[in-house]
């Protein structure tokens, strides 16, 4: 026996809410029907513009169920006499209470898209990508970004100078005090007015450096945030932790741009994951003790000179088992 607290499938608005959310990912007017899309969808579609679009002396107060059928109805009755208002409205506000929950429900929904329409965020642009040598990309307001070997640069919005970065890049930013330079990772956000810092995102955290100036470092997650000054990083965890600043030599984060890595006492898990990231590649789990400090320097001009470099230090070797993986092998 069918659950009469759910839609069914054929329902018509369900099955339009459906058409909606298809249109708004495929970014489709909603002022006109389409194809053999019935008319009356494009007069409902027309109402939601229009309610989205009012003044906010003239929308209905946010509130119940009512105020926003009956502004969405108020709305359709003003459309051209051949396009017809949509009797499931008249039939969702008769619901019995056995079926309340479905029509909450629908209301809910077109409330949500209706707020979907207003405050969606643009998708992020692609400005810069690195593939195998390191590209400098050119800000709007003349900062400038250095970026790793395949990382990338995205604009969250340019014009406000929001940036968002994946791999790691070094960041010479334009002083303004008009405005807050800022970049974003997948777990952190860093804002300054004018300076230099280094941001990563590979082994599994966002870590920053600062070289120059003055940051704020926030873990979007949990909104701790703390101020670095020159000398200091810190670092923002998946699981929410946020690292106190501390001191560290700048080598250790902007080594990268001479084409070298200088590692002292570092994991070797660590120094994997950079060079993971570096060539794009991957090891395989025959490291038996990947926490063991590492010390030394390694070439970043070749793949097989690193691993040559590497494997000297640990007294080993690298052997490449397929395509992007690699092994090691002790002596």
């Amino acid at each position: 026996m069918q659950d009469d607290t759910m839609l069914p499938e054929d329902d018509r608005d369900f099955s339009m809410a459906r058409r909606i959310g298809n249109r708004l990912d495929e970014h489709a007017p909603l002022d006109r029907a389409t194809g053999d899309e019935p008319s009356d969808d494009a007069s409902f579609y027309r109402a939601l513009l229009t309610l989205k679009q009012a003044p906010e002396d003239t929308a209905p107060p946010a509130g119940t169920a009512d105020r926003v059928w009956a502004a969405l109805e108020q709305q359709m009755t003003k459309a051209p006499a051949t396009a017809q208002p949509r009797p499931a409205l008249r039939l969702i506000r008769s619901l019995s209470r056995r079926t309340w929950m479905a029509a909450a429900a629908s209301v809910l929904m077109l409330v949500a898209l209706g707020w979907l329409l207003t405050n969606r965020a643009p998708a992020p642009v692609l400005l810069a990508s690195a593939d195998t040598t390191i590209v400098t990309y050119t800000a709007l307001d003349g900062s400038v970004v250095q970026l790793r070997p395949h990382s990338q640069l995205y604009a969250l919005d340019e014009e406000a100078a929001r940036y968002r970065i994946v791999g790691e890049g070094f960041f010479e930013v334009t002083k303004n005090e008009a405005r807050t330079f800022t970049v974003e990772t997948e777990d952190a956000r860093i804002a300054v007015l004018g300076t230099r810092f280094n941001v990563s995102t590979w082994g599994a955290q966002t870590a920053v450096f600062l070289e120059e100036g003055r940051i704020r470092f926030e873990h979007l997650a949990t909104k701790q945030a703390v101020e670095l000054v020159p000398g200091q990083h810190s670092g923002a965890m998946p699981d929410g932790r946020l690292m106190q600043p501390a001191p560290a030599d700048s080598s250790e984060f902007l080594d990268w741009l001479r084409r070298e890595m200088i590692v002292e006492s570092r994991p070797l898990r660590q120094v994997l994951d950079e060079l993971a990231h570096h060539y794009a590649i991957s090891f395989d789990a025959s490291l038996a003790e990947p926490d063991d400090p590492v010390t030394g320097r390694i070439l970043l001009d070749q793949i097989d000179q690193s691993l040559n470099d590497l494997g000297k230090i640990l007294d080993g070797r690298f052997v490449q088992i397929d395509d992007e993986t690699y092994r090691f092998v002790p002596n």
